[in-house]
C-alpha cells in the first residue's frame, strides 16, 4: 500500500473512531444526520412530519428552522435540497450512526 493510501485509510479509521466518542457536536450531528436521513427515505414529507420528527429527536419548532434555509425545500412538499444531500452525504462519511427513532 503506498503512503497516501495508507494515510487516506488511516484518516478514515481516525474518523470513525472520533465519531463514536460523545460531545456536543457530535451529538447535534448525529440528531442532523438522523433528521436528513429520515426525510430522504420519505422522499417528500410535510412540514408537520418535518416536526414530528424533529420532536422526537428533541427539537422544537425553532431547532428545526435552521434547516429550512439550506438543506430544506421551503415550497411544496419538503425534500432534501442539494445542500441537504451534500450534508446527509458529509455525516454519513464521517462515519456517523443514525440515532434510533420510535416511529
Amino acid at each position: 500500500m503506498d503512503e497516501r493510501k495508507f494515510l487516506e485509510s488511516l484518516k478514515r479509521q481516525i474518523d470513525q473512531r472520533l465519531a463514536t466518542l460523545a460531545s456536543p457536536k457530535r451529538d447535534w450531528d448525529r440528531i442532523m444526520l438522523t433528521l436528513l436521513a429520515e426525510i430522504d427515505r420519505r422522499g417528500k414529507v410535510t412540514r408537520q412530519d418535518v416536526l414530528d420528527i424533529g420532536e422526537l429527536l428533541g427539537l422544537d419548532r425553532h431547532g428545526l428552522g435552521g434547516y429550512y434555509q439550506r438543506l430544506l425545500t421551503t415550497k411544496g412538499p419538503v425534500m432534501l435540497t442539494a445542500d441537504g444531500k451534500k450534508r446527509l452525504e458529509y455525516l454519513r462519511k464521517r462515519g456517523y450512526q443514525e440515532l434510533p427513532l420510535p416511529i
